[in-house]
């Protein structure tokens, strides 16, 4: 459901709240990615953080593709955006 209808018109939830609700859902695990310096690289962590922005459920296997899609709201500026990665 969006939160500002768009061209106008109704906005509609596509999926089922009722079923949705009484899904299970399991918290990932928080914390936030940082920049650190291995000399002489430098590569992307995963960090652990209570409260952390970002929620990570399992660790990427090394050699392994990823796909990732992302939203970023452009019309309200509250600053969240989602990303989901498949494999």
């Amino acid at each position: 459901m969006f939160p500002y209808p768009p061209e106008g018109g109704a906005s509609r939830p596509v999926f089922d709240a009722d079923a949705l609700s009484r899904m299970h859902v399991s918290k990932g695990l928080l914390g936030e990615v940082k920049e650190v310096e291995e000399y002489p690289t430098r590569r992307l962590c995963f960090l652990p953080r209570e409260g952390g922005p970002l929620a990570l459920w399992a660790q990427p296997t090394p050699g392994r593709g990823y796909i990732v899609g992302a939203y970023h709201p452009v019309i309200e500026a509250s600053g969240w955006a989602v990303a989901c990665v498949l494999d």
